[in-house]
C-alpha cells in the first residue's frame, strides 16, 4: 500500500514539476550526480532538463522526460547520440542487467533534490520515431525507493 501511495505521489510530482523545480538551500546535492555534472563528465542537452538517469550508481545521461509512472513501471524519454551504458543495455538486455536505475530530480542549478531508485529494472518496450532523435523506453521494476 505504501509503495502504491508513493508511486502515485511520484507520478503527480514528476508530471507537475516540469522545468521549474527548485530546491531549498538546505537540500544537499547528491554527490555522484553533482560531481559528474560539475566535472563535465556528462553534459545536459541544449535546454534545461530536470532529470538525470543513473545506471547502477553511475550518472549516465540527462532525460528529456519522465512519465507514466505506475507501481512497477516508468517511461523515460532520452536523446539519442553519444553511446552510454543505456545503449549497451539496449543492445543486449538479456546479458546486461543493472541491479538498479536511479532518476535524480534536479533543481535549476543541477543539484539533486530527490532520488528515485528502481530495483531490478527490465526494458519492456522501446519506441523510436522515424527521425531517431529521441527514444522512449518503458522500464518495469520490482521496487521503488525514494530518498
Amino acid at each position: 500500500m505504501t509503495t502504491l501511495i508513493a508511486a502515485g505521489a511520484l507520478s503527480a510530482g514528476l508530471l507537475g514539476i516540469g522545468s521549474t523545480a527548485t530546491a531549498s538551500a538546505s537540500t544537499p546535492p547528491h554527490t555522484s550526480a553533482h560531481q559528474a555534472i560539475t566535472q563535465g563528465l556528462i553534459k545536459p542537452p541544449y535546454d534545461i532538463n530536470n532529470f538525470l538517469l543513473g545506471v547502477a550508481g553511475a550518472p549516465t545521461e540527462y532525460l528529456e522526460q519522465v512519465d507514466s509512472l505506475t507501481e512497477h513501471q516508468v517511461r523515460i524519454t532520452r536523446r539519442t547520440g553519444p553511446h552510454t551504458i543505456v545503449d549497451t543495455w539496449l543492445k543486449d538486455p538479456s546479458r546486461f542487467r543493472p541491479a538498479y536505475l536511479t532518476i535524480d530530480l534536479l533543481d535549476v542549478e543541477g543539484n539533486s533534490v530527490t532520488r528515485y531508485q528502481f530495483n531490478y529494472p527490465q526494458i519492456t518496450k522501446v519506441e523510436t520515431p522515424p527521425d531517431r532523435s529521441i527514444q522512449t523506453l518503458t522500464i518495469a521494476f520490482d521496487r521503488m525507493i525514494i530518498s
